[in-house]
């Protein structure tokens, strides 16, 4: 059978042939099959073995119409990577030509292994080691750091201005706040004594007033507060004074609720 062009009658006849009919029983999607053979070349018997195993790795023993664009998804990655495989890779050898050789006549002389000898001193006529050469070469140069330092650096130090004042302090104040006594505990510092004096705890009672009030005293504070509460309830809501009733023992017909519920 013939790559380019392939009929339903043909595509019918292979799979007669081979006794694959429960692949494909429906026509409709047969016509889809042939489609996808055309669009894709590819040879009857490779077609069917592609579905085959797409629907083994499917779990499934019959192509339905929804798993025709899987399929073709599937179709079109294999032709893709056997093309992929089928197209050769030229690989060319690596020859002494293809790597370039340096070009030692450029640097005016090829460099040589013989035996480097220390350089001798003609004063007195010994080798000077390297270690020598390189100190003589760094006294001897003006970028070095050494170059712009003297001998008179450590007596313009000792001699230096505002020499034994004691900087300022930031904060020079910081004292007034408190009393301050030298510390026992290491690390040694200036710390806050702390005094019990009665003078100090004037305005405690005005700032933290509920730490010394008594229950009682904030029982009578809640019901004044609870009164004036009904007063406003009643007088928004029109209700009569005869309607109202104790605190604590509301009616079983109406109960008010505002906000949430106050009990002892």
């Amino acid at each position: 059978v013939g790559i380019m062009s392939v009929s339903i009658s043909d595509l019918r006849t292979e799979i007669e042939k081979n006794q694959l009919e429960s692949l494909i029983p429906n026509p409709t999607i047969l016509e889809k099959c042939v489609a996808l053979c055309n669009r894709y070349p590819q040879t009857i018997m490779e077609f069917l073995g592609r579905l085959e195993a797409f629907l083994m790795n499917s779990n499934v023993q019959t192509l339905t119409l929804d798993l025709v664009g899987s399929f073709e998804q599937s179709l079109y990655k294999d032709l893709n990577s056997a093309k992929a495989k089928a197209v050769p890779i030229k690989k060319e050898p690596i020859t002494q030509q293809s790597i370039p050789s340096p070009d030692f006549t450029a640097l005016g002389k090829r460099p040589s292994a013989e035996f480097r000898t220390p350089p001798i001193d003609h004063k007195t006529g010994n080798k000077v080691h390297l270690s020598q050469n390189l100190s003589t070469v760094k006294k001897e140069s003006a970028n070095s750091l050494e170059a712009g330092l003297t001998q008179g650096t450590s007596t313009a130090y000792s001699e230096r201005p505002n020499q034994g004042q004691t900087v300022q302090t930031l904060n020079p104040g910081l004292g007034e706040r408190g009393e301050f006594e030298p510390s026992s505990v290491k690390p040694l510092g200036q710390r806050c004594r702390i005094r019990t004096d009665d003078e100090d705890f004037e305005n405690i009672k005005s700032r933290y007033r509920y730490m010394f009030t008594s229950l009682e005293e904030r029982a009578r504070a809640l019901d004044k507060h609870l009164l004036k509460l009904q007063e406003q309830l009643c007088a928004l809501a029109s209700i009569a004074d005869g309607e109202l009733h104790p605190v604590g023992v509301p009616s079983q017909d109406v109960v008010w609720v505002c906000g949430r519920i106050c009990c002892e």
